[in-house]
């Protein structure tokens, strides 16, 4: 069997899917709800009110969206690994007639590729839903895709941005701001990974406390060291940092990956870990 094939890849995709389709019909209704019903109440409470606070409640629905899209595709990303959290489900996938990346790379497909596709027309579906239901009112409240799309693509971002001066950088900024989403989503396969059931839950716990970790033992103790060095950071291009940002983001994004794909390359059919394959 050769060490890739774009066919099999497919193949285990629709079977992925058609395995079990009304568990995905029932995620694409919740993720049609989960904008629809947030933007539809913001809405509501200002459909009387003038114009002008009219369009700052669709700019503050649009932001909501954007945050509802953030957090769904980690979740999203937090169930890559789902069909390796028991033995049968193991079992099941492990023994079928593809190689470990074609199998790795068909869950990508799925749960990071597919679900952006579907969480795209949920919200198209959920933004049409909302303007025929205050039109058929009297109210034209307009469409939230314009302002989500400005607030996905980081372009208010980064204008705003301090390292954004005179029309310099901004491409580096947004495609910071880009590859900050794929990072966030690389971390949460990586948990998937690592964490057996719950992962959302305790990839967020993990993280959260490392974090904190390394701001009481690391950052904090070194404050005085980076305040004498203020100056000289100051003084760096911000070309430079954009660059060591982007590199950085890369790299972690690359790491995690790797990491994912090597655990699950190894994984057994039968293990008495709690924690990973």
């Amino acid at each position: 069997m050769q060490n890739f094939s774009l066919r099999r890849t497919l193949m285990l995709v629709r079977r992925i899917i058609t395995t079990d389709p009304q568990r995905w019909r029932n995620y694409a209704l919740l993720i049609y709800l989960a904008y629809a019903i947030p933007s539809i109440y913001l809405l509501n409470s200002t459909r009387h009110l003038q114009p002008l606070y009219l369009n700052d409640m669709l700019a503050n629905s649009a932001s909501a969206a954007n945050t509802i899209s953030i957090i769904l595709s980690m979740l999203a990303a937090s169930l890559t690994f789902k069909c390796m959290n028991s033995k049968t489900k193991r079992l099941d996938f492990l023994t079928l007639p593809a190689t470990h990346l074609e199998k790795f790379v068909s869950l990508l497909l799925v749960y990071v590729i597919l679900f952006q596709i579907v969480n795209f027309l949920a919200f198209l579906l959920a933004d049409l839903t909302q303007y025929l239901f205050f039109l058929v009112q009297g109210v034209n409240a307009g469409f939230m895709l314009p302002l989500f799309s400005s607030n996905f693509s980081g372009i208010s971002i980064a204008r705003d941005s301090m390292l954004f001066t005179q029309g310099e950088h901004i491409w580096q900024i947004t495609l910071i701001l880009y590859l900050a989403t794929i990072c966030r989503i690389a971390t949460f396969i990586l948990g998937s990974a690592i964490f057996r059931r719950q992962a959302f839950v305790l990839t967020i716990l993990f993280f959260f406390v490392t974090g904190m970790g390394l701001l009481t033992l690391v950052i904090l103790p070194l404050d005085d060291v980076l305040i004498l060095n203020l100056d000289f950071i100051r003084k760096i291009d911000a070309g430079t940092i954009c660059n060591a940002i982007i590199l950085a983001e890369l790299a972690w994004t690359t790491a995690c990956c790797w990491l994912s794909y090597r655990m699950f390359a190894k994984a057994s059919v039968i293990t008495s870990k709690n924690i990973g394959f």
